[in-house]
């Protein structure tokens, strides 16, 4: 189950294992919103952009460390500059989508802060934008099983109601994205295989398996009732 929360206020204020911020291609922040982020990071993020000579395609996503902030990643995701071109509001989608994926295999993070990406550009209605980051954070957390924590960081309280509308059954309820028990009904959690840390074997989110993948090995466990399926 996947925990959904909105706050208002500064992203680079957050606490997450990662942030995630709208950025250009070199990694540059996009507006005064995200650029507070690079300020509060400290000189030592502005010293690794620049030393790596980062580029990153509109679209894509590319991890670094957080430095100053409390997280432990933050996620660069180059924002494609929205007009009605049904084309570009894609490419956010995806935007969104590889934020996250990126930020949970190469960041190793469980729970995400993100804020409106595309944001910056004035041609896009709001409740559009909200539209295309649903699509996306839910395209992108389909594929990362062991999320537990997305936050939506909004910039001021205008903005906030559209999300919050958008968002509205998740903030409420969570959200999960497999099946239900058979036997039981209740919300099944992904098993894992082979030798799992403690921390695998403590967390709600999953449930320990076998030792060995066969091609009918089961994908669900109910710690309800203990079946696996």
């Amino acid at each position: 189950m996947i925990k959904f929360n909105l706050v208002v206020g500064a992203l680079a204020d957050q606490k997450a294992d990662a942030i995630v911020t709208s950025a250009a291609k070199n990694l540059n922040p996009v507006s005064n919103y995200f650029g507070d982020l690079l300020e509060k990071a400290g000189p030592e993020l502005s010293f690794d952009i620049l030393k790596n000579n980062y580029s990153c395609e509109i679209g894509d996503a590319l991890v670094t460390s957080a430095f100053n902030l409390d997280a432990d990643v933050i996620v660069h995701a180059v924002t494609p500059n929205l007009d009605s071109d049904e084309e570009n509001g894609m490419s956010l989608v995806a935007t969104y989508a590889n934020a996250i994926i990126m930020g949970y295999q190469e960041g190793d993070a469980r729970t995400f802060v993100v804020p409106p990406l595309g944001l910056e550009s004035q041609t896009q209605h709001i409740m559009g934008l909200a539209t295309l980051a649903y699509d996306g954070i839910f395209l992108g957390i389909g594929q990362c099983p062991r999320i537990k924590e997305v936050t939506l960081c909004m910039p001021d309280e205008a903005i906030a109601p559209v999300f919050e509308h958008i968002f509205k059954n998740e903030l409420k309820k969570g959200w999960f994205f497999g099946p239900s028990c058979p036997k039981c009904g209740n919300t099944p959690v992904p098993i894992t295989y082979g030798l799992v840390s403690g921390e695998v074997l403590l967390d709600p989110n999953f449930y320990s398996g076998g030792c060995i993948v066969w091609e009918d090995s089961p994908n669900w466990g109910c710690r309800a009732c203990g079946v696996e399926f």
